[in-house]
């Protein structure tokens, strides 16, 4: 959970208990989601009790400091959270992890919700990486890998479900690349 305290933001850096992926073996697709999640927020960490990203459904601040830093407009539901993380850290701000937070983000997902909501996160990364002030470049190979090993570590099918969201991500990429539905102005 991401509580803002200026100078500080507090970040829970899982949803509930530590072992959320495996109480969800009977739903693949929120044990995908969360295990991803999961992995980004614990490669954000460093050293205790600071990180340097929280997760957009863990977030939370208080009205003034949102008031102060609020969140891009021009984005459309997706990777905004990237784009407000490296302000706050540009302001001077630092997140805080509160792992004993408890965060329910119970995401009600069928395959074709899963489909659409990481064709979503592929046209915010490019938006991510369109509006920023300076170089926003892709992670390095060993950061997707990791990813994977992650995912297939969980078992074959939460493997799958990764590379078919990771093929998903890349159709949002090219078809906010290609259809460029709005004009974005520079900031």
């Amino acid at each position: 959970m991401c509580a803002a305290n200026a100078p500080s933001v507090r970040l829970r850096r899982r949803c509930g208990h530590r072992n959320d992926c495996e109480r969800l073996p009977r739903q693949p697709l929120r044990h995908r989601v969360q295990l991803i999640s999961n992995y980004l927020a614990e490669r954000a960490l460093g050293p205790p009790p600071t990180t340097s990203f929280g997760l957009g459904s863990n977030l939370g601040a208080k009205t003034d400091l949102l008031r102060a830093l609020p969140f891009d407009e021009r984005y459309r539901g997706a990777g905004e959270e990237r784009d407000w993380c490296q302000n706050m850290v540009a302001a001077g701000y630092r997140f805080v992890a509160v792992p004993d937070a408890v965060v329910v983000h119970n995401q009600q997902l069928d395959l074709r919700r899963f489909w659409r909501k990481h064709v979503h996160y592929g046209r915010g990364a490019l938006t991510y990486r369109r509006l920023g002030t300076v170089a926003r470049p892709l992670e390095l190979p060993g950061f997707y890998l990791g990813m994977a090993a992650r995912a297939f570590k969980a078992g074959p099918l939460i493997g799958l479900l990764f590379c078919l969201a990771q093929v998903a991500t890349l159709v949002g990429v090219v078809r906010e690349w290609l259809g460029q539905l709005t004009f974005l102005p520079p900031r």
